[in-house]
C-alpha cells in the first residue's frame, strides 16, 4: 500500500514544526568560577533569563546583592532561543576591572566601581 499525497505532506509538515524543536536542544553550560574581591563574589548567572549577566554576592550576608548586564542577545524569532543564548566561561580580576569571557569568544572588561560595562577588541 503506498501511502497518499497527504500523507507524505502531514509527515512534512509535522517534520517542519516539530523535528526542529527536538534538535534545537543545547545542554547547560559548564561551571565557571566564581571571583572574589574583598566580601564581594562575582559568579556567572546560569539562567536562561540573562545569559550575559554577573551576579554580585555578599559572602558575609550570603545573598545576591546586585546583577550587572554583560551583554545582551538580540534573539531571532524564527530560531529556538535556546540555540542563540551565549553563556560566560570566564570571570578574572584586574585590577579594578572584572574581565568576562563569553562562549562566542567575546571579551568584556566591567569597572567595579562605576559597574560600566566595555566591550573589548
Amino acid at each position: 500500500m503506498k501511502p497518499s499525497i497527504r500523507t507524505l505532506i502531514h509527515a512534512f509538515v509535522f517534520f517542519l514544526c516539530c523535528g526542529g524543536v527536538c534538535l534545537a536542544k543545547r545542554g547547560a553550560p559548564s561551571p565557571v568560577a566564581p571571583v572574589r574581591v574583598g566580601d564581594l563574589e562575582y559568579r556567572a548567572s546560569v539562567s536562561s533569563r540573562c545569559p550575559g549577566c554577573v551576579e554580585i554576592w555578599d559572602i558575609s550576608r550570603h545573598r545576591q546583592v546586585e546583577t550587572i548586564v554583560v551583554y545582551r542577545i538580540p534573539y531571532k524569532f524564527w530560531l529556538e532561543q535556546d540555540v542563540q543564548w551565549k553563556f560566560i566561561t570566564k570571570l578574572e580580576v584586574h585590577g579594578n576591572d572584572l574581565l568576562v569571557l563569553s562562549e562566542k569568544g567575546d571579551s568584556y572588561r566591567v569597572d567595579l566601581a562605576t559597574k560600566r560595562v566595555t566591550k573589548q577588541k
